[in-house]
């Protein structure tokens, strides 16, 4: 079987593992939980910032119909009763801590590296804007 590396797992390899760990053993994070862990729902949340969902309920179906995906980072698909129980008991400071270490290796980071390009970088911005058909005519949608 091909293994291919998705986005969500490519940028879960960033996130420090042993730190995050430390953290969710300091903040308690995991405990009385039996299968949905504080990685699987950090997971959940870049998942679902990064494919726009707009509910826990959109996060629940497109987590399902990507189930074997997620294998590879990690993680399973998550009922929303389950997700939601999680966003409320689970100790924010957990996700606070990691972003915070993040951002400082960043900082560092960036300072180091400089970006060059070969060929000109072009960005193409595919917003749909709305126009007002009486003061715009030619501007009829499709």
């Amino acid at each position: 079987m091909n293994y291919h590396s998705t986005v969500l797992g490519q940028l879960l390899r960033f996130i420090p593992r042993n730190f995050f760990q430390k953290t969710v053993r300091n903040y308690r994070g995991d405990k009385g939980t039996r299968e949905f862990s504080s990685w699987t729902h950090l997971a959940s949340l870049i998942f679902a910032q990064l494919t726009g969902q707009q509910s826990v309920r959109d996060l629940e179906t497109a987590l399902y119909s990507r189930r074997n995906e997620l294998y590879h980072a990690g993680m399973k698909p998550v009922k929303r009763s389950t997700f939601c129980d999680a966003n409320r008991k689970r100790p924010h400071e957990i996700f606070q801590d990691v972003y915070y270490e993040m951002l400082s290796g960043l900082t560092h980071l960036g300072r180091r590296i400089k970006f060059r390009f070969k060929n000109p970088v072009k960005i193409l911005d595919s917003t749909v804007i709305d126009l007002c058909l009486s003061v715009f005519s030619w501007a009829e949608f499709r």
